[in-house]
């Protein structure tokens, strides 16, 4: 019972270091001029264990987001048919933002170098965009699929897109002026989505 513990814990700092590397590189010498054999080697392992843990350099940099939409995902699905959808769609949304918050702490000083190679970057920026897309077309299958019944497809998709933007926007406009509790702020956003999708899925 301990080996798969000890595996996973390995895995993990593998990982981070992985992280770690990467965001050192892009800071130094920019994101383009950063090769993954380069990553690969300021974290001391192998191309080939890069790649095990990321498909891409792209992957790497959007690390945290995977974590939250993960988390979402969870709670709708252990939800699903219970309760009221704003509500569990809020929980999922709540879950998302604690989860993208934690991996983002574990290296505070990343925030900035983030959006400001989000700013700075097209393929950075782009793929940001492909990526938002896809979590939100999946958190919002996920609620229909939970509430089949209640939610068709559009006000399942407008409602999820109301509340990721919410929480993407305060997240942005937070790093950028150094939100002492981004959390909190985070929290406020949802409760002002909220507010105006009250009448539509209650």
């Amino acid at each position: 019972m301990t080996a798969p513990g000890l595996r996973e814990r390995k895995k993990q700092r593998t990982r981070q270091a992985l992280v770690d590397a990467a965001m050192r590189l892009f800071d130094q010498q920019g994101y383009d001029k950063t090769s993954v054999a380069e990553i690969a080697a300021a974290a001391d392992v192998s191309t080939r264990t890069f790649f095990t843990h990321f498909p891409s350099k792209d992957d790497v940099f959007f690390a945290s987001s995977d974590e939250g939409i993960e988390a979402a995902l969870v709670v709708v699905a252990a939800r699903a048919g219970d309760g009221e959808p704003l509500d569990v769609l809020v929980q999922a949304v709540e879950r998302m933002s604690v989860a993208h918050s934690a991996a983002l702490a574990q290296a505070t000083d990343y925030g900035p170098l983030r959006l400001r190679l989000l700013n700075s970057v097209p393929a950075l920026r782009a793929r940001a965009l492909h990526r938002l897309a896809d979590a939100q077309q999946l958190l919002a299958d996920a609620l229909q699929d939970a509430y089949p019944d209640r939610i068709d497809r559009v006000t399942a998709s407008a409602a999820v897109g109301a509340l990721l933007g919410a929480v993407i926007s305060t997240t942005m406009s937070g790093l950028a002026a150094h939100e002492p509790d981004l959390p909190a702020a985070l929290h406020r956003a949802i409760n002002v989505a909220v507010e105006g999708l009250a009448a539509t899925l209650n």
